[in-house]
């Protein structure tokens, strides 16, 4: 298995070798017993088959582990959907292929980071808001009542709301 997913991974073209071993394995198992496996692969091998139970079987998507019993091929395909839109977004940003895969190969901090948004004694507000809708005078006519959330509008309208409900933090 570790001889095969040597070659397979080191191959110009994978899918085809995986497909030419799998169709002919028996004619091809001792040129595969006699490839030299990398460290590294074996390694990550390893560190898979400890997240996932023997015979049992994973689907990960980009990273994200998927249930792969209670999720039909529609829920799939949306899923790819969406994780393609995102590739587009940050392709959008143009980043060299370089930059993207370190981007995407970031470890999260084993310590969370944490903000504290109290405000210092005698100081302003430390949050500040550019569109407050709630005491902006521009804003009075708009129902304050939650209400406004559940009722029927056309798609990507926002309802007519004096709350502060929508909102971005930005940490300067």
């Amino acid at each position: 298995g570790l001889q095969a997913s040597q070659l397979i991974k080191s191959s110009s073209d994978p899918l085809r070798l995986l497909q030419g071993i799998s169709q002919n394995f028996p004619s091809l198992a001792h040129a595969i017993s006699n490839v030299k496996v990398n460290s590294t692969l074996k390694s990550e091998i390893t560190a898979n088959q400890q997240k996932v139970n023997a015979g049992g079987s994973q689907l990960f998507l980009n990273g994200v582990p998927i249930d792969v019993e209670n999720t039909d091929i529609f829920t799939l395909m949306d899923r790819i959907r969406t994780e393609v839109r995102a590739a587009d977004v940050l392709s959008g940003l143009h980043l060299t292929p370089e930059i993207g895969i370190k981007l995407m190969n970031l470890k999260q901090p084993d310590n969370q980071i944490r903000i504290d948004t109290r405000p210092e004694e005698g100081a302003e507000e430390v949050v500040v808001w550019i569109n407050d809708l709630e005491k902006d005078a521009a804003y009075k006519k708009y129902s304050a009542s939650l209400d406004e959330l559940v009722k029927p509008r056309y798609p990507g309208r926002l309802p007519y709301l004096s709350r502060n409900v929508f909102n971005a933090v930005f940490v300067v």
